[in-house]
């Protein structure tokens, strides 16, 4: 659930935080640096509560369990991947930005993968308003162009 909820976060908190914090003016390290930020507390309290519920089994751990259990560690892998590719494509260096758009095979795998999550997500959260996977992809890349522009 930590995950889900950093995907959430992250992803509609960030332009409003590094709006809030840095204002208009340096808004090409504000929006990295705000994302970056958001993701770096939620996963410390992920880990917090993770450290806090941890169950220490004394006995042998049935094959189900070590199946579902490594599905869900590449589930959250994937999603860790895709917020380092979001961030890496608000990054303002033009070679980070091309190395992940178009260098990397997975990178935007990934990114399309968080994408999805969240703009399923935000079909139950009425708060955020429904947003499409594509609208989400492109507000990332736009912000790419623009600073390539800029």
């Amino acid at each position: 659930m930590g995950y889900f909820i950093l995907i959430f976060a992250v992803i509609t908190y960030y332009s409003i935080l590094s709006e809030a914090i840095f204002g208009f003016l340096l808004q090409k390290w504000a929006k990295p640096v705000s994302f970056f930020g958001i993701a770096a507390v939620i996963l410390v309290v992920v880990k917090v509560i993770e450290r806090v519920f941890s169950m220490v089994g004394d006995g042998e751990i049935a094959s189900i369990e070590k199946i579902g259990g490594a599905l869900i560690a590449a589930l959250r892998a994937s999603m860790l991947f895709g917020i380092i590719g979001m961030m890496l494509l608000l990054v303002p260096l033009g070679y980070v930005r091309d190395a992940a758009t178009e260098g990397s095979k997975s990178c935007m795998y990934f990114v399309e993968m968080d994408a999805g999550i969240y703009s399923w997500m935000t079909g139950f959260a009425t708060f955020a308003g429904k947003r499409e996977k594509d609208e989400i992809i492109n507000e990332f890349l736009s912000s790419t162009m623009d600073q390539k522009k800029g």
